[in-house]
């Protein structure tokens, strides 16, 4: 009996002694694993994003741009101090995007975050500092904050950025424009918000590429033909100075006035062009043979032109005292240049359904009220296509556009339609009536006919001169330009609206002030696909593609049901107290259960 409770007490002190050596080596290879995993993670970097929308996930070109940095980009972040919550979660969401690039790009990647105006209290100071920060480009708002004494008072605020690299610095604004014009001033409601977070990394990535670039492409606003003015392009002409160098240009029959000699050796020199996309934005007188065939030959030398042009002259303004106008075709004397390229732009006007509001007067009052009603002839153009281009861009406003079709059948040249109307729309040929009837009349009542018409074509390849055989006697001897039959291969793209690339201005103190492109007047209403297919056009145009996608990033909104939330609070509140300690009161159980039928010993022993 002895002897059998000796063995018994052996075998539970062998027992304890192999659990001991069973849990010292199960430490050991938990140790082992982690030190091993720290190991791997400073040679193999991986990151894992679990939203749906990707939010935390950066584009290849964007982890590319960062990993390959040179030197040093200092970031510093205004977005400091007692500033009101909205503002708070974009310093935030900031802070993590920077966090983000961090990842990925070692020490290149450095910020700081700080209050331009902490421990500045003397107002002459202050007015200093705004204005050093009023000329690097950076906007303020006033927002209502709490002084020492908790008062209400007005602060400033800057939500932006200034990144320095080497000896150069840019700045970088997190609210557009656009927001401030449809927003009330010093509030960061959640719309606004999510598309502050959702262009930052366009915003900064693109500033750093400015940073870091050391040669700009150019970009040529053609004048001289009536096109649009400085101040009817200023919007887009300065998010395009971002990116390029950015000038107006006139033709003046100069054959010389688009291309530059390029000396190739001694006594050699090839004809250059100088720049590298020209736009034609609305003209509305016609161009000679001599300016046309500068532009030809432009083409010939693999020029890259965006052409904004309206066929048709609304004389909208008539409308104001007359209740019908006429819409006329205006010739600007392009027609067979552009159908020699593979385009035509039809003498019509389209309507649609899909389209913009403009305000009429519904009541005698002083002043009088007004309502907005649907302008059939300023149609909603949406892609409904996945060319790079327009993909996922927003609505664009276009007034009184005309149909572009393809023609020709030539198999050196691309056609894409990247432009259409929706599903009811329709087109009349000039002369046409321009009635105000349109704004009374019932949707189902216009019959719309027609469907998808193109008012947007890009052209791709090899295209031959339109000066082919015929070569003006003017210029047929002249050394200023040598000339080609034939392009190498480029691109363009025709658009049957000038008015898309136009922003209307309002006047400021006697001076005019720059609305942002895609502004509607009547509704405070900002349509940013105008901007965003100019930009991506652009972009397309001179081959810069791998950062077009980030404009066009988009996040998801994901609001509470405030309804739901009143008449479930006490119920949710329940769960979200009492479940969490039962679960850890039912794991404490099972775990102490499972753990003495484990080391129990057997009865009988």
């Amino acid at each position: 009996m002895v002897k059998e409770e000796k063995m018994a007490e052996a075998k539970k002190i062998n027992s304890k002694r192999s659990l001991r050596t069973n849990n010292l080596i199960q430490l050991v290879l938990v140790l082992a694993i982690i030190a091993l995993l720290n190991i791997l993670g400073q040679y193999v970097f991986t990151r894992i994003d679990l939203t749906t929308d990707k939010r935390y996930t950066l584009s290849d070109e964007t982890i590319d741009l960062i990993e390959n940095l040179d030197d040093v980009v200092y970031i510093e972040l205004l977005l400091e101090g007692d500033i009101p919550p909205g503002y708070n979660r974009l310093k935030k969401a900031t802070k993590e995007f920077f966090d983000n690039l961090i990842a990925y790009s070692g020490n290149n990647i450095q910020y700081t975050v700080f209050d331009p105006l902490e421990n500045t209290t003397n107002p002459k100071e202050k007015n200093d500092i705004h204005m050093q920060l009023f000329k690097k480009g950076i906007r303020y708002e006033y927002v209502k904050g709490i002084d020492s004494e908790e008062n209400w008072e007005q602060k400033v605020v800057y939500p932006a950025a200034i990144l320095r690299y080497r000896d150069k610095e840019i700045s970088v604004n997190l609210i557009d424009g656009e927001d401030d014009y449809t927003r009330n001033p010093g509030e960061l409601d959640r719309a606004t918000l999510n598309n502050c977070v959702q262009r930052l990394e366009y915003k900064f990535i693109t500033a750093i590429r400015k940073l870091t670039t050391k040669t700009k492409r150019t970009v040529a606003f053609l004048e001289g033909h009536g096109e649009l003015p400085e101040i009817a392009v200023a919007d887009i002409f300065y998010e395009l100075v971002s990116y390029y160098d950015v000038v107006r240009v006139k033709l003046d029959e100069n054959l010389s006035s688009l291309t530059m000699r390029d000396s190739v050796g001694p006594d050699k020199y090839r004809v250059i062009n100088k720049y590298d996309v020209l736009v034609i934005a609305k003209p509305d007188s016609a161009y000679s043979e001599r300016d046309k065939f500068i532009l030809d030959q432009y083409i010939m030398r693999g020029g890259k032109i965006l052409w904004f042009i309206d066929h048709v002259e609304p004389n909208e303004d008539s409308l104001s005292f007359s209740p019908i106008t006429i819409g006329m075709a205006k010739d600007v004397n392009l027609a067979d240049q552009l159908y020699k390229y593979g385009a035509r732009i039809n003498p019509n006007i389209i309507i649609d359904k899909q389209c913009g509001f403009i305000p009429i007067p519904v009541s005698n009052t002083n002043p009088p009220r007004y309502d907005p009603r649907p302008w059939y002839y300023y149609p909603l153009i949406s892609s409904g296509n996945e060319h790079v281009i327009t993909k996922d861009i927003d609505y664009i406003k276009t007034e009184f556009p005309s149909v572009v079709d393809t023609v020709g059948e030539s198999p050196s040249i691309k056609k894409t339609i990247l432009l259409k109307t929706s599903q009811n729309s329709d087109a009349f040929i000039t002369p046409v009536e321009i009635t105000v009837e349109y704004l009374y009349k019932n949707p189902m009542d216009i019959g719309f006919k027609e469907h998808d018409l193109p008012i947007a074509v890009l052209l791709e390849g090899k295209f031959e001169s339109l000066y082919k055989n015929r070569i003006p006697p003017e210029i047929a001897n002249s050394k200023e330009i040598a000339f080609l039959p034939n392009s190498v291969e480029t691109s363009m793209i025709v658009v049957g609206d000038g008015d898309i690339i136009k922003n209307y201005y309002r006047l400021n103190s006697g001076n005019p002030y720059p609305l942002p492109l895609g502004a509607d007047r009547s509704n405070n209403v900002v349509y940013k696909g105008n901007k965003e297919f100019v930009m991506n056009a652009v972009n397309y145009l001179v081959g810069d593609t791998g950062y077009m996608g980030l404009r066009t990033k988009k996040f998801k909104q994901r609001f509470l049901n405030k309804m739901t939330i009143t008449k479930d609070r006490f119920k949710w509140q329940v769960i979200n107290s009492v479940l969490p300690i039962l679960i850890i009161i039912v794991f404490g159980f099972i775990f102490t259960f499972f753990r003495k039928r484990k080391f129990s010993a057997p009865a009988g022993n």
